[in-house]
């Protein structure tokens, strides 16, 4: 099955309640295969159904995204309930790959 994200949320929109606190380790994923006109709003929204969010973020400006973002979860089990569910969905016209983030070595 296909899933369709929302529609493209207005620029001024916000992100509801996000989570305070320190994030437990292991809880921030990448997500790539992002339409380009897809938002913070709109990976908030994919994602917010599997439990607390600290932050989100598409990389790039509206309308002309990167096709990648992020989404850090505050406990681990939640993170890991997201990618499980949504890794390999096709969203829109692209598939998703949901990983944990790395950050890169210096």
């Amino acid at each position: 099955p296909v899933y369709q994200p929302p529609a493209p949320a207005a620029a001024a929109a916000v992100i509801p309640n996000l989570a305070g606190g320190v994030p437990e380790d292991g809880t921030n994923l990448h997500i790539s295969g992002l339409e380009p006109h897809l938002t913070d709003v709109n990976l908030y929204q994919a994602f917010s159904g599997f439990g607390a969010i600290s932050s989100v973020a598409v990389m790039g400006p509206p309308g002309n995204n990167k096709g990648f973002g992020f989404v850090q979860f505050m406990y681990a089990v939640e993170a890991q309930r997201a990618m499980a569910a949504v890794n390999g969905l096709q969203i829109g016209s692209r598939v998703w790959s949901v990983t944990p983030h790395k950050k890169k070595s210096a």
